[in-house]
């Protein structure tokens, strides 16, 4: 019911919604009824969103992308339409501002779950 909800309110055209297409968007809406999104985003997070809305740049875009195609550089690049050796560049970059533990599955977590909050939040209002 709430994949029609949301992807009635979405795309506005009759179509079959599927739950899996619209969880995040449900998540989001859920976490944030009573918190702002900030609340569960990462200090990392924080950091480079507030440096990307400063200088105008994608390093929290290209984290996020990074750790969601498994460190991949190749693939990561190639989802963002970028040359690998950029991406290279970004990632050393957000590593000497943020210090990110790659190893450790709980932080990549919660950074992909707070790019993924505070972005959606944004896209679905």
């Amino acid at each position: 019911l709430r994949a029609i909800e949301l992807g009635v309110y979405q795309e506005d055209k009759p179509a079959l919604f599927l739950y899996k297409d619209y969880y995040m968007q449900h998540l989001t809406n859920l976490f944030t009824q009573k918190e702002s999104p900030d609340t569960f985003c990462h200090p990392k997070m924080k950091m480079l969103f507030a440096y990307d809305k400063e200088h105008d740049t994608d390093l929290a875009r290209s984290l996020y992308m990074y750790l969601v195609n498994e460190r991949n550089y190749s693939a990561t690049a190639d989802a963002l339409f970028i040359h690998r050796n950029t991406l290279i560049y970004r990632i050393k970059r957000i590593n000497q501002m943020i210090s990110v533990d790659y190893n450790d599955y709980h932080e990549r977590q919660y950074l992909i779950l707070s790019y993924k909050l505070n972005c959606a939040q944004m896209d679905f209002r």
